[in-house]
């Protein structure tokens, strides 16, 4: 679950189509490749919930341009996000 000022952050990002800064924001303020994989995450699961198709979309494509599953040029982080790494990060985070 995103707090209220994360969510706000996400829904402006959103707005004004700078997911991909908002990623580099939280990168800035310390969060890991993970953790911003990770708070992407919360946020897809919280449009899908409210059935906002485009955002979900939009969301999609962020998370595997975190990941690194897309072309190179598309690529958010140099390093490619492995399953093993996601599921270390949620065990060791829950």
């Amino acid at each position: 679950m995103l707090d209220s000022t994360t969510q706000k952050r996400f829904e402006d990002a959103l707005a004004s189509d700078t997911l991909r800064e908002l990623a580099m924001q939280f990168v800035a303020e310390g969060y890991s490749q993970v953790a911003v994989y990770q708070l992407f995450e919360a946020f897809h699961e919280f449009v899908d919930a409210a059935k906002r198709e485009a955002d979900e979309a939009a969301l999609y494509c962020s998370l595997e341009c975190i990941v690194g599953y897309c072309s190179p040029r598309s690529k958010w982080f140099d390093h490619y996000l492995t399953n093993e790494e996601i599921y270390e990060y949620r065990k060791t985070n829950a």
